[in-house]
């Protein structure tokens, strides 16, 4: 019976609505954003459609129910687990990538500081395509070396097909709303984003949502580097600093790159402990427990003994 509060469907059409009053025979129907008088002899109610489907019998093939809820949890999973996304790819993923990879999707500010061989380009490509996938993620900027730009290009489209264009003289000449984009996936050089007049475009620009930068032992206090640093951290939600060698032996250089990852941090380089995470091949194993990279042998040295030395040994011998 079609009452008010009622679910209608209008005979002839898959328009449906909700009955808001009747009269005399009539449903006043908000159909979308309209209201509308429809007869009931027009009307045909849809609220218990499914209960009265079910107390028929009417039921559907139990494959295609199967099929459906299915469809479903690999779509659910899809958006929202890092594992089934990164399983997708076109490369071989180890566990300690995926256990990087859910710690930084956890992690705005990041920096993995992996041995060279571990794939931290693909952890960030893991990252960064992830968080498109769910929406979080419309500006991405990768900064890197001039010599891995066009690597990293090709890593991006052929394993992830992520495509990026690379930001160059030519490109930013041609392009006059560089960085005031609505979406884009930018790569760049590091030398090339240091310069004041590309610094000045990028200030003026919209913010990022997601800035991998490689190398990131680069941004050195005092220097041109570590001021496009500085307005990459500002204007970026998410960063991802990648590099093999996290300290370099300046204590100085390292707090202040991680308080771009965190300006709070102190000048004590174990209170950024909780910003960066670091593997060496030796702790590497795939899926099945083995390890990835044979044992690295340890050579003795023989130094020769000089004369002087070798009658201390004859006469410790005695």
């Amino acid at each position: 019976m079609i009452a008010k509060g009622s679910k209608v469907r209008i005979q002839g059409t898959e328009l449906t609505g909700s009955v808001v009053e009747t009269n005399e025979g009539f449903a006043h129907v908000s159909i979308g954003d309209k209201l509308e008088w429809k007869p009931f002899a027009e009307l045909e109610e849809i609220s218990d459609e499914l209960l009265n489907r079910m107390l028929k019998g009417d039921l559907d093939n139990s494959l295609d129910f199967i099929l459906a809820i299915d469809a479903n949890r690999l779509l659910v999973e899809q958006l929202w687990n890092p594992y089934v996304f990164a399983s997708s790819s076109r490369i071989e993923i180890f566990p300690h990538q995926i256990d990087e990879v859910t710690w930084a999707l956890e992690n705005p500010k990041t920096l993995i500081a992996d041995e060279v061989g571990l794939g931290k380009t693909i952890i960030a490509a893991l990252v960064s395509t992830e968080l498109k996938e769910r929406g979080l993620s419309k500006r991405a900027l990768y900064v890197v070396p001039k010599s891995l730009v066009l690597k990293w290009q090709g890593e991006l489209n052929e394993k992830f097909g992520s495509e990026a264009t690379v930001v160059n003289s030519n490109y930013a000449n041609a392009n006059p709303t560089l960085w005031k984009e609505d979406e884009f996936s930018y790569i760049a050089s590091m030398d090339y984003l240091k310069q004041d007049h590309i610094m000045e475009r990028l200030r003026d620009g919209k913010d990022f949502d997601v800035v991998v930068v490689d190398e990131a032992h680069k941004f050195k206090i005092r220097t041109a580097r570590y001021q496009l640093g500085s307005l990459l951290a500002a204007k970026a939600n998410i960063m991802m600093f990648l590099t093999a060698t996290p300290h370099d032996g300046r204590d100085e250089d390292f707090s202040a790159r991680m308080q771009l990852l965190d300006p709070f941090v102190g000048d004590d380089i174990h209170s950024a402990n909780y910003l960066w995470t670091r593997n060496i091949k030796e702790d590497v194993r795939d899926i099945n427990g083995k390890e990835v990279f044979p044992p690295r042998e340890s050579k003795t040295v023989e130094i020769p003994i000089t004369n002087a030395e070798q009658r201390i040994h004859d006469a410790l011998d005695r």
